[in-house]
């Protein structure tokens, strides 16, 4: 079972990541930014995001979460650790429980009777989510567009 995931948490992540990458045993002082740690390159804050990304002992992984890498593309010297607290908090996201239903295959019997018409679309839209939204996506464009037209 992986840890709860809180703001104090998200502060840790955002220190330890920061202090495993400048080696230096800084203490916690959330208003401080990345360069009073000692962050002064691109290759450190680039460090700092992939620890808070991969790595397992320190940063989001250990609370089976995860992050969008665009999320921290603002990241910077001047940054806070308060501030990268509340990026990997608020952008974070459980890698496990929240999206297993995306992965999940869903069975269908074999000996299951014959579906009424009706329930028919509504199955097909459970076994193809994608292909469902993509075409309801394009029928609304098609309908904007007509109406569109008609108003003008």
């Amino acid at each position: 079972m992986a840890n709860q995931f809180t703001p104090g948490a998200a502060t840790e992540i955002a220190h330890k990541c920061t202090v495993a990458t400048t080696g230096n045993n800084h203490p916690l002082s959330p208003s401080e930014t990345l360069g009073d740690y000692g962050v002064f390159s691109g290759e450190q804050i680039s460090l700092i995001k992939t620890r808070i990304r991969t790595d397992n002992a320190i940063g989001l992984p250990h609370f089976a979460r995860s992050i969008d890498a665009n999320a921290l593309k603002d990241v910077s010297v001047d940054t806070t650790i308060m501030e990268l607290s509340n990026i990997i908090f608020d952008n974070s996201f459980s890698a496990v429980s929240d999206l297993a239903f995306a992965t999940e295959a869903i069975p269908r019997s074999a000996t299951a009777p014959q579906q009424p018409r009706s329930d028919a679309l509504l199955e097909f839209t459970r076994e193809n989510p994608g292909f469902a939204l993509i075409t309801t996506a394009a029928a609304g464009l098609m309908l904007g567009y007509l109406l569109g037209r008609v108003l003008r």
